[in-house]
C-alpha cells in the first residue's frame, strides 16, 4: 500500500487488535483514512510516529515500511513472533525480506544449504530457528518483537524493545479481565470465526468466552483416530466441554497412515521441518475449518509460556537450576537434561558437527539465556526460556499450518498486553509446585468444567512415540540422510528401541525438508 503522497509504502501481513483505538488517535492528529484496512492504520502510524510506533501496535504482524525520499526502510515483527519475517543478503548485494526462509533464499539467489549449527539446535530442541539463524544457510529471521532500521546504504540497525520485570502485583481478577478483553479483541473479524477445542484449560477458556460474545461457535478437536471413543482423552474432554458450552463440535481423527503421508506434504508446503507432530493435527483442523467456510481459527497457544504451564518442566527446572550457577545450570538443563538429542552426542548424530559445533551451540544458547537470568528465580528463568524459544516455534507452527489453508490462526492467550499481566503475577499464581497456570484456573473455574480445570497438562495428542517408526522410513531410503547422519545414529533411529523416536522424529523431518529444498537432488548430482 502506498501513501497518498507517493512517498511511503508498506508491505504488511497481520492483524491489529487495537485498530479502532489507533485510528481514533491518528484521526486526532489529522489523518484522513481512505480505507477500512488495518494495513493503512499501520502505514499511517509509521508515517506519523516512525520507530516510536512499536509501542502502540497490539496484534500479530510483520511488515516492511519504506520512505522513498530518504531511501530508508523499517522492518518489524510483533512482540511474540506470531508472524514470521526473514532477511537475506542477495548475491548482488541487495537485501531481501520475506515471510519464509525458502522465499528469502530464492529471491536472494542463494543455493539452498543447511546451516549446521541451526540443524544441531533443531536436533536438540526441535525448534527451527536459533536466535536469528534459520536452517537455511545465509537466511536469518528477525527475533520476536525485533524491529530493524535500514538506513542509507542498507546499513541495518536493530531497535530493541522495552525491558520488563516481574512485579508480583497482578491478581486473579486482573487476569480474568485481561483475558476477557483479549478474547473480545481477537473476535473482531469480517469473516466467521471458529475455534480449536482440545478439552484442555486454554482452549476451553477461549471457547467459553467466545460463546458468550457470539452466542454460538464452531469448534474442532483433533487426535489419534484410535482414541476417539476412549475415556480421558482430548476427544472425550472436548466433547464434555462442548456439551456444557453449547458449541457446534467436530472431531478430526488422524490415523497412523494419514500422519505418515501428511508429513512430507506439509514440510514441502511450509518449507521447514515440523517442530511437533501437532502440526499435522492443526493442518487437518484448518482444512476442515476452511471447507466449512470459516476464515479465522482461535487457538490456545501461549498460555503455558505466559502463565506457567508445563508443570513437569517447571518442576524439573526448579530442581536442576541453582541460584549461584543459574546460567550454567540452565544451559545444561536445556542442552542435555531436557533435550531431544543431548548436545554431547551431536557429533555422533550429525556428521558435519564436531566439538567446535557443540561449543558454538553452547555459546549461542548461553547468549539467549544470560539476559533472561538477570534477577530471575530458577522457575522464572525456566519459564522465560520457554517463552523465548518454545513459544516462537509453537506460534510459527500454528500460523504456517493454518495459513496453508487460507485460515488465519489467532491466539488470544499469546497477546502483548497479557505478557504484562502475566509478568506481574507472583510465582505461586504461575506454578505452586504442583499445578501450573494457577491464576488461569482460579480466574475461570466458574465457566470451565471442573474436569478441565483440574486436568494436568497433556502431551501431544498424536502418539509420536508409537508412530515415529513409520515416519523414520525415509532415513533408510535417503542418500542425503546417509551422508549427513552418522551410521550409529541411523541404526538407532531405525531400531525398535523404545527411546528411538526422540532421534527418529527430528532426523526424519530434516531429511524430508532437505528433499523439499532440493538438497537431496544436489547430493545425487555431486555423487554422480
Amino acid at each position: 500500500m502506498w501513501s497518498p503522497c507517493g512517498r511511503f509504502a508498506i508491505t504488511y501481513n497481520g492483524e491489529l487488535y487495537n485498530d479502532a483505538e489507533l485510528r481514533r488517535d491518528l484521526a486526532s492528529h489529522g489523518v484522513d483514512f481512505r480505507t477500512g484496512s488495518d494495513t493503512e492504520t499501520v502505514l499511517r502510524a509509521l508515517m506519523l510516529w516512525g520507530e516510536a510506533a512499536r509501542g502502540r501496535l497490539r496484534g500479530m504482524y510483520a511488515f516492511v515500511f519504506v520512505d522513498g525520499h530518504r531511501r530508508c526502510a523499517l522492518a518489524g515483527r510483533d512482540e511474540l513472533g506470531i508472524k514470521p519475517l526473514c532477511v537475506a543478503r542477495a548475491t548482488d548485494g541487495a537485501t531481501v525480506l520475506a515471510s519464509e526462509p525458502r522465499a528469502a533464499a530464492s529471491a536472494a539467489g542463494l543455493v539452498p544449504e543447511m546451516d549446521t549449527l541451526a540443524a544441531a539446535h533443531y536436533l536438540v530442541s526441535i525448534r527451527t530457528t536459533l536466535d536469528r539463524r534459520t536452517l537455511l544457510d545465509g537466511v536469518q529471521t528477525l527475533r520476536p518483537g525485533e524491529w530493524i532500521a535500514f538506513d542509507d546504504g542498507l546499513c541495518a540497525r536493530s531497535i530493541d524493545g522495552p525491558s520488563r520485570s516481574s512485579t508480583g502485583t497482578t491478581t486473579v481478577d486482573d487476569v480474568r479481565a485481561a483475558v476477557e478483553d483479549s478474547v473480545r479483541r481477537h473476535l473482531r473479524a469480517d469473516a466467521s470465526v471458529a475455534a480449536m477445542l482440545s478439552g484442555g484449560l486454554d482452549s476451553t477458556i477461549i471457547a467459553a468466552l467466545a460463546v458468550r460474545e457470539l452466542g454460538t461457535l464452531d469448534t474442532s478437536c483433533a487426535g489419534d483416530a484410535s482414541d476417539i471413543d476412549a475415556p480421558g482423552t482430548d476427544f472425550a474432554l472436548a466433547r464434555l466441554a462442548s456439551a456444557q458450552l453449547g458449541t457446534t463440535h467436530h472431531e478430526v481423527a488422524v490415523s497412523r497412515e494419514g500422519f505418515g503421508l501428511a508429513i512430507p506434504r506439509l514440510i514441502d508446503r511450509l518449507g521447514t521441518p515440523l517442530g511437533t507432530p501437532n502440526e499435522v493435527a492443526i493442518a487437518a483442523v484448518a482444512a476442515r475449518v476452511a471447507k466449512a467456510g470459516h476464515k479465522v481459527l482461535l487457538s490456545g497457544e501461549g498460555a503455558d509460556e505466559l502463565f506457567g504451564g508445563y508443570e513437569s518442566t517447571l518442576a524439573a527446572g526448579a530442581r536442576s537450576l541453582r541460584p549461584r550457577s543459574l546460567v550454567d545450570d540452565a544451559l545444561h538443563f536445556w542442552l542435555h537434561e531436557h533435550a531431544w538429542v543431548p548436545a554431547d552426542v551431536l557429533p555422533e548424530v550429525l556428521r558435519h558437527a564436531d566439538e567446535g559445533t557443540v561449543e558454538a551451540l553452547r555459546g549461542e544458547v548461553r547468549r539467549v539465556i544470560a539476559p533472561l537470568a538477570d534477577g530471575a528465580s530458577p522457575m522464572r528463568l525456566t519459564l522465560a526460556y520457554q517463552r523465548r524459544v518454545n513459544l516462537e516455534g509453537l506460534l510459527r507452527r500454528l500460523d504456517s499450518s493454518t495459513m496453508a489453508h487460507a485460515v488465519e490462526g489467532r491466539t488470544p492467550l499469546a497477546d502483548s498486553e497479557l505478557i504484562r499481566v502475566a509478568d506481574g503475577l507472583p510465582d505461586g499464581l504461575l506454578f505452586d509446585g504442583r499445578r501450573g497456570k494457577v491464576a488461569l484456573r482460579e480466574a475461570f473455574k466458574d465457566i470451565v468444567p471442573a474436569e478441565v480445570v483440574e486436568r494436568p497438562k497433556a502431551s501431544f495428542p498424536l502418539p509420536i512415540d508409537r508412530w515415529a517408526q513409520g515416519v523414520a522410513g525415509v532415513l533408510r531410503e535417503s542418500a542425503w540422510a546417509a551422508d549427513v547422519f552418522g551410521p550409529r545414529a541411523l541404526e538407532h533411529a531405525l531400531s525398535n528401541d523404545p527411546t528411538a523416536w526422540r532421534l527418529a522424529w527430528p532426523m526424519a523431518n530434516l531429511t524430508h525438508w532437505a528433499h523439499a529444498m532440493g538438497m537431496a537432488q544436489e547430493h545425487r548430482r555431486e555423487a554422480a
